[in-house]
Parts: C-alpha cells; structure tokens; sequence
C-alpha cells in the first residue's frame, strides 16, 4: 500500500483520504506513519501494525494497567486509529486499482460507504 499510496497523487487528493496525506522533508509519508501515539503509563505508545495491535489488544486485557480507565482508553482509541486506517489502506487499494483499469474513480457513491472518518 505504501507504494500505491507515494506515486499515486490523485489518491492523496481524495476527500476521505487527504487524512493520511503527509510529506516530511518533501517524501510523501507512509500513511501508517502519520498514526499519532498516545500516552500509556510513563511513555507514548503507538499502534501502526499488525503485531502491534495484538499486543496493544493483549495489554488493553490482561497488562498491568487493565484496570485504569484512562489507560484502556488510550489503549482504545489508539486501535481503533489502526483498524480505521488498516480498513481504509484497503479501501485505497480498491480505488487504485479501479482507477487503473477503467480510467475512473469509484468515488464514495460508487462503492456504496459513507467513507467519512471518525474523529474518536
């Protein structure tokens, strides 16, 4: 995705995608880079993949800090910015590839979603 993602600019340009458009230094930024981190216990976590997710899910549960609400909440909502934008990476990928075999965008109305973001 993060190829599809650099040299396709009219990708970046979609409404529902601008979100994830970053550059640092003039390079287009993994969309998966542009994921915030959020603060668990004395540091700043930060869930941008896979193996990631997992361990956030698994210390959200069973870590030493299950039972404080703020830090579950950040938990939270720092995996729902992964599976928003893992759901979203795919989405991209459909519309990429659309574009490349018929010419044209899906667009939201096409692909039948409401394609807005959530601000959690």
């Amino acid at each position: 995705m993060p190829a599809i993602w650099r040299n396709n600019a009219a990708l970046r340009g979609v409404p529902c995608f601008r979100k994830y458009a970053a550059t640092k230094d003039g390079a287009v930024l993994n969309p998966y880079a542009t994921v915030p981190p959020l603060p668990i216990g004395e540091k700043d976590e930060l869930v941008n993949e896979a193996t990631g997710a997992m361990r956030a899910y698994q210390a959200m549960l069973y870590g030493e800090e299950r039972t404080d609400t703020k830090t579950k909440a950040n938990w939270k909502r720092l995996l729902l910015q992964y599976c928003e934008l893992d759901t979203m990476a795919m989405v991209i990928i459909v519309e990429h590839w659309w574009r490349k075999t018929t010419g044209t965008g899906l667009g939201p109305d096409a692909v039948g979603l409401p394609l807005r973001v959530r601000n959690n």
